[in-house]
């Protein structure tokens, strides 16, 4: 049995840096990482590394087999396959198979991410331990192996490293510029549409904001628009069919791309531009800092919103909680879903918390069975004679 398993941490180096190091030192970074001595790797590349962990309030150090494969880019991201399994007695220690990411956000930082499936052992009776515990114990695991890569890629950075843009504090709602991929690859207005085809197709990338001849934004050219080229030609009437016809006769970009362009700020919040992207049907934003394209935040990229880290969404609800001041009320997370228990000051913030924890980025679910209050502020005393 396979569970997922997705855990990330900001990190504040240079992106270039961050990839050439990735690249050419990956095996001595997680070494570093996970205080693991040099060793010759087996025939199949792979070599040990000691993973620590906790389970329950025990302190455990396993050790595994890790391999990397080949990096690549996806789009802006820079990404290294990773593995892992136990070696000796592993039976009751996840293996786990995935990536190494990184994805800049800013020229002076990015995200560094853990994401994959991790294989849950014992069979049958794995499934409910992992339940109870391995889950628990995999996501620690992912979680100290991150933090002491981050720790490890810090080290050879030069001093007073530049302070956290806002978005980038954990517990604060995510905005734009956490996910946004910056610096998009831009299309002149007098491309011809073949080659701002190629352009998009090359980028694996499936869309593009159009430049008029002084940078001003024109519109965004994507996939959609270019399909009018290529679908065959049906009678219609309507704004649609006129759309078709005007994209299907296209020369140049700026003649094939939809505009205006929807754009958005950096500053935005993630849950404004969901709104925006499903409301309008759209499958990307522009993004636009000081009047010049900063990035594109895409439907792709707002998922980081649902993919926030337990440890992030639990700390965002306690700024909730504190906005209410519920001091007696405990929160805590699992995989998304949000447990309240403990005592409201009143019925009326007991009532108003789900909807306002419900609201918190990446929170799938809000639980309350053990929730009670001081002050029964909703029913009305009986009138006095």
């Amino acid at each position: 049995m396979r569970r997922w398993l997705y855990t990330y941490r900001p990190l504040l180096e240079p992106p270039d840096r961050v990839e050439t190091r990735l690249q050419h030192d990956i095996d001595a970074l997680l070494r570093a990482a996970t205080d693991s001595e040099e060793s010759e790797p087996a025939a199949d590349g792979s070599y040990p590394l000691r993973l620590s962990t906790r389970v329950a309030a025990l302190e455990v150090d396993k050790a595994v087999r890790v391999s990397t494969g080949v990096a690549f880019h996806r789009g802006s991201r820079f990404v290294i396959p990773i593995d892992w399994h136990a070696e000796g007695a592993g039976f009751a220690f996840p293996s786990f198979e995935g990536s190494l990411e990184f994805q800049p956000t800013h020229a002076d930082g990015g995200h560094l991410t853990l994401a994959g499936s991790y294989r849950t052992p014992l069979g049958p009776v794995g499934g409910f331990v992992d339940a109870v515990a391995l889950h628990s114990v995999a996501r620690e695991t992912a979680r100290r192996l991150l933090e002491g890569l981050a720790e490890a890629l810090r080290e050879t950075a030069p001093e007073g490293p530049p302070s956290a843009p806002a978005g980038l504090r954990r517990g604060e709602p995510l905005r734009v510029a956490d996910v946004m991929t910056p610096d998009p690859i831009t299309i002149d207005a007098d491309l011809p549409v073949r080659t701002a085809a190629l352009m998009l197709f090359h980028a694996a990338v499936s869309g593009a904001p159009v430049l008029g001849p002084d940078g001003e934004l024109l519109g965004v050219l994507s996939e959609r628009d270019l399909l009018a080229k290529e679908a065959r030609e049906r009678f219609a009437l309507g704004p649609r069919a006129r759309e078709e016809e005007r994209r299907r006769e296209a020369r140049t970009a700026a003649e094939a791309a939809t505009q205006p362009a929807r754009v958005t700020a950096p500053g935005a919040q993630l849950s404004d531009v969901a709104r925006e992207l499903l409301d309008h049907d759209l499958s990307r934003l522009v993004v636009v800092d000081q009047g010049k394209v900063a990035g594109i935040v895409s439907r792709h990229d707002v998922l980081a919103a649902l993919l926030r880290e337990d440890d992030d969404i639990e700390l965002a609800v306690r700024h909730v909680l504190d906005e209410h001041e519920a001091p007696d009320v405990r929160a805590w997370v699992e995989w998304g879903t949000v447990t309240l228990d403990g005592t409201a000051p009143a019925r009326s913030v007991a009532t108003e918390l789900p909807a306002h924890v419900g609201a918190v980025d990446g929170v799938m679910d809000v639980r309350t069975e053990g929730l009670g209050w001081h002050v029964d502020d909703l029913v009305p005393y009986p009138p006095t004679f």
